[in-house]
């Protein structure tokens, strides 16, 4: 038992010295590689060193100074904090990692002057806020990385979880524990399935004493990620109800009272909310110097420089900083330079003096280090990147350009190298070669990434006016983060510069929510402020100004967008003007000229010089009320100013209506000299030798006009003119004669008819009239009609039957409106006897307003009231008419029929339908009917109903379709009561000038109704030709 003890003790020894001299041996090759500088391959190899060997601080220390060659600073940083946490006191640590702040200070400066560079040209870019506070995090300036963040938050409000992170390890170390709370908060709310912003929200709120929060924050972590250490250790405090007392490596120390807050810290917290305070930037300075933190004094001696140069305090601090400055940069220059003599392709050693170098502000001493090392090795990105960056910060943007262009083509996805390429080119107002160069950059990517380069586009595309290709950006931006408030903010910047009224309410909705997170937002104040002076709404404008003003004073923009302001306020006083001259024209085309005038005195008392065409509108309005004389007066005033043809004409007409026919002929005299063929001239000037009796003059006038004449309306207006002339002089009796013997005028008008319907019966109807006119008011004719009536109903004997009318027709024209007529004729009935048929009417019609026609006619029932039951059945019809509208406001029409019919076998009845309509846009009238028919015997012979009456709604589309054709549909759907049944119509008429004085019309219809008690289909169509001879 003791040998197999012993033998197992001795393997364990040496497992034991096996494993450490494996170890040793992953060290001493990592050494080796570091000797060769092939840290890569060292890292790998002390990663496995320290696996084995957490405790152990050399690992650490080793691996930091591999970070620190590859520029990989941050982890470095990390490894040293490691190493000397395990050996505080260890000399070669402290020194190592004094060596790393020497130089990585400097690069972090350069990056935030870098990015402050950029803020200049794009303010509202949150990318470099966030830049800039990053590099203060690792400068370790704790309170001035929390204003940067805090200004990165404010541009964006959609933080990914890491910053969210890193922001509140840096108000750990401000103390600022409540607001990290209230940030951890909101964003746990955002993203709640991330256990990392769980377990940093229940530290916060653990720390604050906030146990039960605390506890169901970690619970919350470990739910999401379960043995998640660092949440499982909260938890256990959290229950344990015991205050964290918490080291950190910044210069805060935590404990149950209140943070301690050191000088340096609570002077940059000071400065940085009021940068002017100069006295506590000395302070600072006073702190900063014996820290050795001289790069940073530095930088608050050049803020200070420009107010205090010259000042003893200051010289005294510039001269100390800039001498250990330029020794530390000197000495590392030369250290560093020689390493580069004997490799003059040592890029590490190069990128050291060039950034020593710039510390120093020799910035050609930098550039010709890195272009002399760039012949050597054209293609390094790297050093071209920054070789560029340094010009650019002497302004040689050119060269700096010319670089990255080059850069750009060989690696075309280097981010920096694009973002800088084209800010440089949209500096320089070539936005044409800044939107190719992130174009192409993009084209290398789904458009769900690189949205920060998107936006980019999106708003250079906006400066150079390409206002559709940045609306497509910012709707791909938009598409991937709604509620990204700075893509919503150049939505509502780019619709307000295009004045795009229709997405106004997105626009505003979006500078809302923008104003909702930072109510100081310039960009959103003056966009708000556009839109309503575009909206009119001037008063919420004015605010949105004064809100600018008080947050932003002196701001250039404001005055621009206040100019804008002031001239919409003179623009509305321009339309409220306006609109009473619109009102006044309104109410003139109503015929209320009274109420126009009145508007025209208003807009005359507000108005200090009215122009041309005001005038004109007076003097018009005038004419409408019928004060001719005031409309003199202003015709007058107009004429002494300058000669006018239309005014002149004006001014003759009023002459004409005061009936001062001496000073219109006159007048229209000088009218017709001027413009001899104007037909208006001409023909008031005719009206005026007819008021004057001068019969001779005004008929050979009109006689030269009618030959001349044209259209059809100006040939029948100069008829009725010739017509209103009285035989006169010698010509009296020749003149009555002829006119009473040769017709004025002839037509011809062929018609025809068709109907259908599912009760058995069909009928055509075809024939014509011809008319003439003779001695001006009488017009005579022959009108032929042969109706056809077929019947398929098995219940009839006889199928078809004809009848053919020829009747003669004479009409009497007391005026334009006026009409008296009559007609009598025998009516020839297939297997009957022939009988009489007559008709008299009376017309009076005002176009456009106002017709009634009144008539009376005897007929044979069978074509009062077809029937497929009536053929052979012989009976006669009387029927009386009256048929009239009224149009009211060239708007509203009302329409009235009335028939009252009685039968040769004693039945009679009554027909009866009004309607009511309003005229809508594009020509579409719409209205409600009532019909109502009532026959005293209800018969299955012909259609007599009792009491059938219907409501409808109809309605008609009148269009022109060119200037020959007038087309209308309509139609019309009801209800009858009285059977409860639905009815309606569909229908269509055209109207077409085939040639001059050569008409056609049709009309084609279809509907359903109810009749016989059962539901009722019909067809019918209806065509006729007009033709006037002259």
């Amino acid at each position: 038992m003791k040998k197999i003890l012993f033998i197992l003790l001795f393997i364990s020894i040496n497992y034991s010295l096996i494993g450490q001299g494996v170890q040793e041996g992953l060290k001493r090759q990592a050494l080796i590689h570091m000797n060769n500088k092939k840290y890569g391959e060292a890292i790998d190899l002390l990663n496995k060193y320290i696996s084995k060997n957490a405790q152990v601080a050399e690992g650490y220390n080793l691996r930091a100074l591999c970070f620190q060659k590859r520029a990989v600073y941050e982890n470095a940083h990390f490894d040293f904090r490691r190493a000397r946490r395990l050996e505080p006191s260890n000399p070669e640590f402290i020194k190592n990692e004094q060596k790393l702040r020497e130089e990585w200070n400097p690069i972090l400066y350069d990056k935030i002057e870098g990015n402050k560079r950029n803020i200049a040209v794009e303010p509202d870019n949150a990318f470099y806020y966030l830049e800039i506070g990053k590099a203060y995090r690792w400068l370790e300036e704790w309170s001035t990385a929390e204003y940067w963040y805090d200004e990165y938050l404010a541009r964006d409000d959609n933080a990914s979880p890491d910053e969210v992170i890193r922001y509140t390890l840096i108000l750990q170390e401000t103390g600022n524990l409540t607001k990290g709370e209230r940030i951890l908060k909101k964003y746990v709310e955002r993203y709640p399935e991330d256990w990392r912003l769980w377990s940093r929200y229940g530290y916060f709120t653990l720390w604050l004493g906030k146990y039960k929060i605390s506890e169901k924050a970690f619970s919350q972590a470990l739910f999401f990620k379960p043995f998640f250490k660092e949440a499982s250790d909260g938890l256990d405090q959290a229950r344990k109800q015991g205050y964290i007392i918490v080291q950190h490596e910044g210069d805060y120390n935590y404990s149950q009272n209140e943070p301690r807050e050191y000088p340096i810290d609570r002077y940059f917290r000071k400065i940085n909310r009021n940068p002017s305070d100069s006295e506590t930037r000395f302070l600072l300075i006073g702190e900063l110097i014996p820290a050795e933190r001289y790069e940073e004094a530095y930088q608050q001696l050049k803020y200070l420089k420009k107010d205090f140069e010259g000042t003893e305090k200051f010289d005294a601090y510039y001269s100390q900083v800039t001498q250990i400055r330029e020794e530390t940069y000197g000495k590392k220059i030369e250290e560093n330079l020689l390493l580069l003599k004997n490799d003059p392709t040592n890029k590490d050693a190069l990128i050291k003096i060039a950034g020593n170098y710039v510390g120093l502000e020799k910035y050609d001493e930098a550039d010709e280090l890195l272009s002399e090392y760039l012949e050597l090795v054209p293609n390094d990105t790297q050093v071209m990147l920054l070789r560029a960056k340094y010009l650019s910060w002497i302004k040689e943007f050119t060269k700096a350009s010319e670089i990255l262009a080059n850069l750009v083509e060989i690696e075309p996805e280097n981010r920096e190298a694009v973002d800088m390429l084209a800010d440089f080119y949209a500096a320089d107002y070539d936005f044409d070669a800044s939107l190719e160069v992130l174009k192409k950059y993009l084209a290398n990517f789904d458009e769900s990434k690189e949205l920060d380069v998107r936006f980019k586009l999106a708003r250079y595309l906006a400066w150079n006016y390409d206002w559709d290709d940045a609306r497509d950006e910012i709707e791909i931006l938009l598409k991937y983060e709604p509620d990204n408030l700075d893509y919503q903010l150049l939505f509502a910047q780019v619709t307000v510069w295009t004045v795009d009224d229709t997405e106004f309410p997105r626009a505003e909705e979006y500078l809302n929510n923008v104003l909702a997170s930072d109510e100081k937002n310039i960009f959103a104040l003056l966009g708000m402020s556009t839109i309503r002076s575009w909206q009119r709404n001037l008063e919420d404008s004015k605010k949105y100004i004064d809100l600018a003003k008080k947050y932003h004073p002196g701001n250039p923009d404001i005055e621009t967008t206040e100019n804008f302001y002031n001239a919409q306020i003179m623009v509305a006083e321009d339309i409220k003007n306006l609109k009473l001259r619109e009102e006044a024209a309104e109410l003139a085309q109503n015929d209320d000229c009274a109420g126009a005038l009145n508007k025209l005195h208003e807009y005359f008392a507000q108005v200090e010089n009215p122009d041309y065409y005001a005038y004109m509108e007076y003097a018009n309005t005038y004419m409408c009320a019928g004060d001719y004389n005031s409309a003199i007066a202003i015709y007058d005033t107009l004429l002494s100013k300058s000669q006018n043809f239309d005014v002149a004409m004006q001014r003759a007409k009023a002459y004409l209506y005061v009936q001062d026919t001496l000073k219109a002929r006159q007048a229209f005299k000088n009218l017709v000299e001027e413009q001899p063929d104007n037909y208006y001239a001409r023909m008031f000037l005719g009206d005026t030798y007819l008021m004057t009796q001068d019969y001779g003059r005004a008929e050979s006038i009109y006689e030269d006009l009618l030959s001349e004449a044209i259209d059809t309306e100006e040939k029948e207006y100069l008829n009725q003119r010739l017509i209103s002339i009285p035989p006169y002089g010698f010509n009296k009796v020749f003149s009555g004669v002829v006119t009473a013997v040769i017709p004025y005028a002839v037509s011809i008008i062929p018609t025809g008819a068709y109907y259908n319907d599912n009760q058995n019966l069909q009928y055509y109807n075809y024939g014509g009239r011809f008319e003439m006119g003779f001695a001006r008011y009488f017009r005579a004719g022959i009108s032929y009609l042969t109706t056809r009536l077929q019947s398929s109903d098995n219940l009839v004997f006889l199928k078809s039957q004809y009848f053919t009318s020829l009747m003669g027709n004479l009409y009497v024209s007391l005026s334009e409106k006026i009409v008296f007529g009559g007609g009598l004729g025998r009516m020839n009935i297939e297997y009957e006897k022939n009988k009489n048929v007559g008709m008299l009417m009376a017309r009076y019609e005002d176009k456009d307003h106002l017709g009634v026609t009144l008539m009376y006619e005897d007929d044979d029932v069978r074509r009062s009231l077809p029937s497929p039951r009536m053929l052979g059945v012989s009976l006669d019809s009387y029927s009386y008419l009256i048929n009239a509208y009224y149009i009211y406001n060239n708007n509203v029409k009302f329409e009235y029929f009335y028939r009252y019919i009685g039968l040769s076998d004693n039945n009679e009845g009554n027909d009866f339908r009004i309607r009511l309509g309003k005229l809508f846009k594009y020509n579409v009238m719409v209205g409600y009917e009532y019909s109502f028919s009532d026959y005293k015997y209800n018969l299955t012979s012909y259609y007599s109903p009792n009491k059938f009456d219907t409501h409808s709604i109809w309605a008609d589309w009148k269009f022109n379709y060119n200037l020959k054709w007038d087309v209308s549909i309509g139609g019309k759907i009801g209800y009858a009561p009285t059977v409860d049944y639905v009815l309606s119509e569909l229908y269509s008429e055209a109207k077409y000038e085939i040639i001059e004085n050569l008409f056609a019309n049709g009309r084609i219809g279809v509907g359903n109704s109810f009749r016989f008690d059962s539901s009722y289909r019909f067809i019918s169509a209806f065509l006729s030709v007009y033709w006037s001879f002259f």
